[in-house]
């Protein structure tokens, strides 16, 4: 049902949609998935108002959902938001078939970014679905936003964090297999994104 969707900021029941989100217990009948690390978020969503202006009438969102390939970010993120931005969006062959190709990486990033900013600057509240393993993975979405909030004085936009729960190798692998969602990710990409995404947590 797309009206109970995280759309805009401007919903009067924003906030109560956005903590759904997050909390386990306000959506068990629809949730068929235990993506969210609910351990994580139990208390509350994450998140940084470093570029949020409390007098602006006009706000918006951006959540940056990180885990490692299969951990289950697009099915999350797609079951409550209804402006969701994937690099993987832009790996579509012309048969509608998903097809990493290396040397599109750079242009499909640009891609999702401009969209994703298009969409921030029409007041939405976005979700940034890509790895977010470490630093660098956001590093280019968060500049491009200080750029803006430091540009124009009535923009002002709260970055959320949804952190992902931790699987297993095993099951990572099982998810990105041709028989899952055909990412076919290498094993040891897998734990190379795991152990960093692990220690950037830890870490900050």
């Amino acid at each position: 049902n797309n009206s109970t969707k995280i759309n805009s900021t401007a919903q009067a029941n924003y906030l109560n949609l956005f903590n759904r989100a997050f909390r386990r217990q306000a959506f068990t009948e629809q949730n068929t998935t235990e993506n969210l690390d609910y351990e994580f978020h139990k208390n509350d969503y994450t998140s940084d108002t470093v570029f949020f202006r409390e007098n602006c009438e006009n706000q918006c969102c951006i959540v940056i959902v990180s885990g490692p390939p299969g951990s289950g970010k697009t099915t999350w993120a797609n079951t409550h938001f209804d402006n969701v931005f994937s690099t993987d969006d832009y790996m579509i062959n012309e048969n509608g078939e998903y097809h990493f190709d290396r040397n599109l990486i750079g242009e499909a990033h640009r891609q999702c970014e401009d969209k994703l900013m298009e969409a921030l600057t029409n007041n939405k509240c976005v979700v940034y679905c890509n790895t977010n393993t470490q630093f660098s993975d956001f590093r280019n979405i968060i500049f491009k936003i200080r750029r803006k909030f430091d540009t124009f004085s009535d923009f002002s936009c709260t970055v959320v964090w949804a952190k992902m729960a931790d699987n297993e190798i095993e099951t990572l692998a099982e998810r990105v297999s041709e028989n899952g969602n055909g990412h076919l990710v290498e094993t040891y990409k897998l734990h190379n994104h795991r152990n960093r995404w692990n220690w950037m947590f830890q870490t900050f």
